[in-house]
């Protein structure tokens, strides 16, 4: 079957278009060809008129020597032919202007100068002469002639306007008698130049268009003589030329084409050289005349060619709305409704088939029902399903399936089959269940979700608005633990919200890695030194081994590591009520990772705690205090680890508990492997029970080349330079008592240390000063940061000893109204003060120690003012060192006032 092609609106469009542009074609043709023809014209006008120019030039130069020999013959008896036969009659206009009337109806002579008989009797010859030479012309020429010999000036013309004026005395052509005498006079010293021909002029009133053509005579012993003629070219100029863009001008020596045309500037010139003379005359036409001569000459054609185009546009946009557009319009809904059907039929779920058994053609398929045909008779399906009220099942490739048969009536033996898989409908039955289970299932989780995060944040909150409460009806002396408790509250919810910010910003991806080149050893060292305020708080044994060098450097985001290990750390603090919790920093260069392994001997995790591993808060978190512990810690330190390409792995038991294990990818490093030898040929003796913290110091000074041995084993070298121990032993010269809580290094005596094993630096330090203290023999020590109850000497003078400061103090405390206030409120702020360094919170340390100085005034304990006082100088110089020892020095003398008891 023949199907014919829809034409398209753009196509027909373009046809038209093209049609357009030949028309425009067309047009562009005529014009160039009209342009062409003006051109021409032009061009032969001027040519025309440059011949005629070239014959009157010879014509005038030819009369002009006649006239000179006339003027200048000798004398004779019989007078020439051409001699006048009447006399002149002489008319005096002004005293020096005569005018010589004739017999002559053209011609009028006019005498400028005196009216002696010779030069009238020369005026009449050249009126006469000029009669016949312009006699049977009915135009406008003038003739001037200078005598040489007397400076004579004779004008001989035909202009009709000189009669009438006789009454005036006066007219434009006497007026400019001696401009004209003198411009001769002026030509006639040009040497070089004996014939010129001037530019084309005009007489506006008459429209006469002439130029004047002059010849000079040289006789010898008088003045040259001239001859000027202007020549009217009215009688030459072509009827297709304009005066007014003519012009007559020297031609150029360089210009070797006698004929040419240029454009210059907004002007079209033709030129043409004035054959026998030196001139060439030119014809300048403005673009814009040209353009609009062009246009008129062909103005019909133009008005033509804009009638068809608007007929074509016409026609075209008439084709496309009537014809064209409701044809497009219906095969367009056509097609939108076939894709429609067929979008909708591959998209049903069942078979559908529409076949034609009287013609045995498919008329509609589906994509389910297409891989089925080769496997099914038709027309045994059909006579069945009649048979069995228009349904039947089949099998087909094993499967089970469901016919369903409609005839179709617009159609003679056409039906529809829909053809339904059973298996398949069995399992999207089960699918719904899983999904309907799996939407109940979250609907739970959400639910759970929701209550922990109410069960975690709820506490705070009512604490929160009780102290709000208190504080509103509290007194002066009572607000400011009601606004501690208001700042305590209000900074946990706020870390507790911050992580859920932060968990946000990560799984959207809004912030990117800021990775730096860092230390990875100093920066948990650094960590850990903040953290051991909270450790020594609990109780708890810290043990960090740190297995990298601290000059080697890798690229890492340190604030997403710090707070990995914050979130970390203070759920595994939280966690363990007692016994310890260690550190240990690896780099394993064969998955060039960094691995983190923090374990603690606490109670280990729930089942509901390490599902929030999976998702946030879906497991409850019981007696979590202070937020450390959150349903949300979990999950956003994995989601933290795999933003910086690594993973967070927890192992938790209830008897040994729990052991969290960080691995960080690194893609650069700078691996240092060698320690620089800070403690080449020490010889240091090691008493130390705590196999942990042995295993440590022993990492740390073999790392920085230190000889050491155990205190019973036998040594043949006998100067030892000190002792570490971990217990009180003072039997040695030089010793150092290392503890897992102590911050930097404090000293006890003067030849005794104490320092924390966990950190390399600061073992260092101590070990570099009892060095330097037993090679010196002085007191150097006592005065490099450390804090001695010697140093304070401002006590009463009864008083000689610490001991006895404080025993005095302690027996004041107990006969005190104020010692209950001591016992609830000093410790309280004690702890404060360490959790408040742990964190580098200098205001609140300042706060602290300003209110126990303010408690120890009250209670004239001038020893422990002053060791506030002290403490305060030490926060404003910002001296970490004196801040820690000050703290500790504070702590040990409140514990020793505490009754029994309450320690």
């Amino acid at each position: 079957m023949y199907r014919q092609s829809l034409i398209k609106t753009t196509r027909l469009t373009r046809l038209f278009y093209l049609f357009i542009l030949l028309l425009v074609v067309m047009l562009s043709l005529s014009l160039f060809n009209s342009y062409n023809s003006w051109l021409l014209s032009r061009q032969a006008a001027l040519n025309t008129m440059a011949k005629q120019l070239a014959y009157q030039l010879e014509d005038y130069r030819y009369q002009a020597n006649l006239i000179y020999k006339l003027v200048n013959e000798k004398s004779s008896e019989s007078p020439p032919s051409y001699a006048a036969n009447s006399p002149s009659h002489t008319t005096k206009i002004r005293h020096d202007v005569f005018w010589l009337s004739s017999a002559n109806q053209t011609i009028d002579a006019i005498l400028f100068g005196s009216d002696k008989p010779k030069n009238t009797q020369l005026a009449s010859k050249l009126a006469d002469y000029m009669e016949i030479v312009w006699g049977a012309r009915n135009e406008y020429n003038s003739m001037y002639f200078l005598n040489g010999s007397d400076n004579t000036l004779v004008l001989v013309t035909t202009h009709s306007i000189l009669k009438p004026e006789l009454r005036y005395k006066e007219s434009y052509l006497t007026l400019t008698a001696e401009e004209k005498r003198t411009d001769m006079l002026t030509q006639s010293t040009l040497l070089d130049r004996r014939e010129i021909v001037s530019n084309l002029q005009k007489l506006t009133p008459d429209n006469i268009y002439y130029y004047t053509y002059r010849l000079m005579f040289n006789s010898p012993g008088q003045l040259t003589s001239v001859i000027s003629f202007d020549i009217s070219i009215n009688s030459i100029l072509p009827f297709n030329l304009k005066g007014d863009y003519l012009s007559i001008s020297p031609r150029n020596i360089d210009t070797s084409k006698s004929e040419d045309v240029e454009t210059r500037g907004t002007s079209l010139v033709f030129s043409h050289q004035i054959e026998g003379s030196n001139y060439q005359i030119y014809y300048k036409v403005p673009l814009k005349d040209l353009v609009v001569g062009v246009i008129g000459y062909n103005l019909w054609l133009l008005v033509c060619m804009l009638v068809i185009i608007v007929l074509v546009l016409s026609t075209s946009i008439f084709i496309r709305k009537r014809i064209i557009s409701p044809n497009s319009a219906m095969l367009h809904e056509l097609n939108l409704k076939d894709n429609l059907n067929h979008d909708i039929i591959n998209n049903i779920s069942y078979g559908i088939l529409v076949y034609d058994f009287a013609s045995n053609k498919k008329l509609l398929s589906n994509s389910v029902v297409n891989p089925l045909l080769s496997s099914m008779d038709l027309n045994h399906i059909k006579e069945l399903a009649i048979n069995n009220h228009d349904m039947i099942q089949v099998s087909i490739e094993n499967n089970i399936y469901e016919v369903v048969l409609v005839h179709i009536t617009m159609l003679e033996d056409t039906y529809l089959f829909i053809i339904i898989d059973k298996d398949k409908e069995v399992l999207t039955q089960r699918r719904q269940e899983l999904a309907n289970r799996e939407y109940k299932k979250n609907i739970q989780l959400r639910k759970v979700v929701f209550e922990n995060m109410q069960s975690e944040i709820q506490p705070s909150l009512n604490e929160l608005n009780k102290a709000v409460e208190g504080l509103l009806h509290a007194s002066e002396t009572t607000k400011q633990e009601f606004i501690e408790t208001i700042l305590l509250q209000t900074g946990y919810i706020n870390r507790w919200f911050n992580n859920i910010n932060l968990l946000n910003s990560i799984e959207s991806s809004t912030g990117k890695l800021q990775l730096d080149k860092v230390s990875v050893s100093l920066l948990v060292s650094q960590f850990l030194k903040k953290s051991l305020g909270k450790l020594k708080h609990k109780g708890l044994s810290l043990y960090f081994h740190n297995n990298i060098n601290p000059d080697s450097l890798f690229s890492l985001d340190t604030s997403c590591l710090e707070h990995l290990l914050q979130l970390v750390l203070d759920y595994s603090i939280d966690t363990t009520a007692f016994g310890k919790v260690s550190v240990t920093l690896n780099y394993q260069e064969d998955i060039k990772s960094i691995v983190i392994d923090i374990k603690d001997s606490g109670n280990g995790l729930t089942n509901q705690e390490l599902s929030n591993l999976q998702h946030p808060f879906s497991g409850q978190v019981l007696n979590s205090s202070q937020f450390a512990r959150s349903g949300v810690t979990f999950y956003l330190c994995r989601a933290i680890s795999k933003k910086m390409g690594g993973n967070f792995t927890i192992n938790s038991s209830s008897a040994i508990g729990s052991h969290y294990q960080i691995t960080l990818p690194i893609k650069t490093a700078l691996i240092e492997k060698n320690y620089p030898t800070l403690l080449e040929d020490v010889h240091i003796r090691l008493d130390i029970h705590n196999l942990d913290a042995s295993r440590i110091v022993r990492n740390i000074l073999t790392n920085y080349g230190a000889i050491f041995l155990e205190l019973h084993e036998s040594s043949p070298h006998t100067d030892w330079d000190l002792l570490i121990t971990d217990n009180d032993d003072s039997t040695f010269k030089n010793l150092i008592k290392i503890s897992g809580t102590a911050s930097g290094v404090n000293s006890v005596t003067s030849r005794n240390l104490e320092v924390n094993y966990n950190f390399a630096d600061e073992l260092i330090d101590a070990i570099s000063l009892l060095i330097e203290y037993s090679e010196s023999g002085s007191n150097s020590l006592d005065h490099s940061g450390s804090i001695s109850f010697s140093d304070y000497d401002h006590a009463p003078a009864s008083d000689n000893s610490i001991e006895n400061i404080l025993h005095t103090y302690q027996n004041i405390l107990s006969n005190s109204d104020y010692k209950d206030l001591f016992i609830t409120t000093v410790p309280i702020d004690i702890n404060k003060l360490y959790n408040s360094e742990s964190v580098e919170d200098l205001t609140e340390l300042k706060n602290t120690a300003h209110r126990l100085k303010g408690v120890f005034a009250m209670l004239d304990f001038r020893f422990l003012h002053k060791l506030c006082e002290d403490l305060e100088l030490y926060i404003a110089e910002e001296n970490s060192l004196k801040i820690s020892n000050c703290i500790r020095e504070l702590d040990i003398s409140v514990r020793r006032l505490m009754p029994e008891g309450n320690q």
